[in-house]
């Protein structure tokens, strides 16, 4: 999953080269984890409202104006995947397990 945002993350700064990546790895690789959790919560059915309102806050606070409508896209494309491969069975976590790991998580 994680090679998939990286690939996403490559493929938007690639088509959009005047958007210079200024992220760091550390978080890039944040966001895919936020984007990943938040998305097989949704798959479950689950009220992530909250968590989203969160990350939203974050990436504004971390990331500069000219990335983060690309790294929004990069985040949304990756969540609406993790959500529909743990609505479909495909994740490899089920949804008790991907709520015990939403409660323990240090959100921003």
């Amino acid at each position: 999953m994680k090679k998939l945002f990286l690939m996403l993350a490559v493929g938007v700064f690639t088509f959009f080269p005047n958007k210079g990546l200024c992220a760091s790895a550390e978080d890039i690789d944040r966001l895919t984890t936020y984007a990943i959790l938040t998305g097989r919560g949704l798959g479950c059915g689950y009220d992530m409202q909250n968590e989203l309102s969160r990350v939203g806050s974050w990436m504004d606070r971390t990331f500069e104006n000219n990335e983060k409508s690309a790294l929004i896209l990069v985040f949304a494309t990756g969540m609406e995947q993790a959500a529909k491969e743990q609505a479909n069975g495909s994740s490899p976590d089920n949804c008790a397990t991907i709520r015990k790991v939403i409660a323990k998580t240090v959100w921003p």
